[in-house]
């Protein structure tokens, strides 16, 4: 038998599938360590959810944001209130905010918190349990506030400009301002990196620093000018870098990372191919979280319905998908994260609930997490092959002792039309708990001249791929 090669690969599904219709959905690549261990890579199931705390009895919208305070505080921002979670879980409503769905930026100062929705922004105080809508002469909305060198920065709304409050207060002092200068392009959002202000704007990027000087104390660091703005203020993110969904005077929908002080495009050629079909990309919202080593990159198409991560430790692009009632996969359900109780806890986009996310867990609170890969393709060269059978090298006798996933099942189908459509679906078991030897073969899978196979796993048990063998001669 022949290795396949690729089938331990990442997301490349182009815009001609009879190109490449590779996909991995709830799965990401993880490379050996040792480097002599028995494959050189491994698919690994993505984390799955369990609910953490559940407010959806009062609260009707999705979770626009949360954040840290202390080691027994998140406070969040939920539909229209602003809530106070525990690190049991208990929630205490605070107080209410304007009813709207969009994602809100959030920061503390250690005393405060201070979080803006675009036109208007508010504190809370944890000390007394409140919140008050902020208002001053000077404020006229913002995008996203971040915290640096004990004060407050956030944009301006609908200009070029952004402004600093004074070190661990909410005071703001109108002539506390600087203008966005390398271009004459709107300022979209900002964010903190580095002790250095990143202005994005429509199509351009520029940094400024904390210099310490008398008034305003920022001024732009000289000679950095990246050519590649912002389409969507929200999908700007803090991990190991910078991570946008960028935009300038050529064009738009490319990812990219800040190295250093210069900016690196990181997605593919498919991806872009695939962003490039969407309607609305200006939605778009991210988030940034750590697990096990890897630094993921979560990037929501809201419009789309469709979630893309992107893996800082592989360089790899794969989907995360939630499962929906009619069968199709739907976006991720988070939609915000923070990293409170040493627990990756992310908000639902829709439901008054967070989550706990964990490759520890298996299912998508209580529901089937589908995990999917489909191969490159199998072919030679337009000659007829006959597929006598294919072995995955799974690890086997993970069931349960009982119930559902007592006797995992795993499912093959294959596309003979260049993975336009997937048909001969095929269950095999993986081996119930301890049946470890198991073998995972599918066998008499008939002849095609291009074959692209695709293997699903729902069953709430791990679940890692080392590899795929093929017996097919022509």
């Amino acid at each position: 038998m022949a290795e396949l090669v690729g089938f331990v690969g990442s997301s490349h599904k182009d815009r001609s599938l009879n190109f490449d219709a590779q996909r991995c959905i709830n799965l990401f690549p993880q490379v050996s360590a040792s480097g002599t261990s028995k494959s050189p890579a491994k698919l690994v199931s993505a984390p799955g959810l369990s609910v953490f705390c559940d407010f959806s009895a009062t609260i009707s919208r999705g979770v626009r944001g949360m954040i840290q305070f202390d080691d027994n505080s998140l406070f969040v921002v939920a539909g229209t209130k602003v809530l106070r979670v525990d690190a049991a879980g208990a929630v205490t409503a605070i107080g209410t905010v304007p009813s709207e769905d969009t994602p809100v930026s959030m920061a503390t100062n250690g005393i405060t918190i201070f979080f803006v929705t675009g036109p208007k922004g508010f504190v809370i105080t944890p000390a007394t349990n409140t919140v008050v809508e902020y208002v001053d002469a000077s404020f006229a909305g913002a995008d996203a506030v971040w915290f640096l060198a004990g004060s407050y920065v956030f944009n301006k709304t609908g200009t070029s400009q952004f402004q600093a409050m004074a070190p661990y207060s909410t005071t703001l002092d109108p002539l506390w301002f600087a203008t966005a200068e390398g271009s004459p392009d709107a300022l979209v959002t900002l964010a903190v990196d580095n002790q250095e202000v990143w202005l994005f704007g429509t199509e351009t990027l520029e940094v400024w620093t904390n210099d310490g000087g008398a008034g305003f104390p920022y001024s732009r660091v000289p000679g950095v000018f990246i050519e590649q703005g912002c389409i969507a203020k929200n999908s700007v993110v803090k991990l190991e870098g910078l991570f946008w969904l960028s935009s300038n005077d050529h064009g738009q929908g490319m990812v990219f990372h800040t190295v250093g002080l210069s900016a690196k495009r990181i997605s593919d050629f498919s991806l872009e191919q695939e962003i490039a079909t969407y309607p609305t990309i200006t939605d778009a919202v991210g988030y940034g979280y750590q697990q096990e080593g890897h630094s993921f990159y979560v990037l929501t198409f809201p419009t789309q319905n469709i979630t893309w991560v992107y893996d800082l430790a592989t360089a790899t692009w794969t989907q995360r998908a939630w499962l929906d009632v009619d069968g199709s996969f739907s976006r991720h359900r988070s939609n915000c994260h923070a990293f409170f109780g040493r627990k990756n806890l992310v908000g639902d986009w829709d439901l008054g609930k967070i989550y706990q996310m964990s490759t520890l867990i298996y299912s998508d609170a209580g529901n089937p997490l589908v995990r999917l890969r489909a191969s490159p393709h199998v072919g030679s060269n337009g000659a007829r092959i006959a597929h006598a059978n294919i072995e995955f090298d799974i690890e086997t006798g993970v069931g349960l002792q009982d119930g559902q996933g007592s006797d995992p099942q795993i499912q093959l189908r294959w596309s003979d039309d260049n993975g336009h459509t997937f048909k001969h679906a095929r269950m095999k078991s993986v081996g119930a708990v301890g049946k470890y030897k198991k073998r995972v073969r599918f066998t008499r899978l008939g002849q095609a001249r291009d074959r692209v196979y695709e293997l699903s796993y729902s069953e709430p048990t791990s679940f890692t791929i080392m590899g795929a063998r093929i017996n097919a001669a022509q």
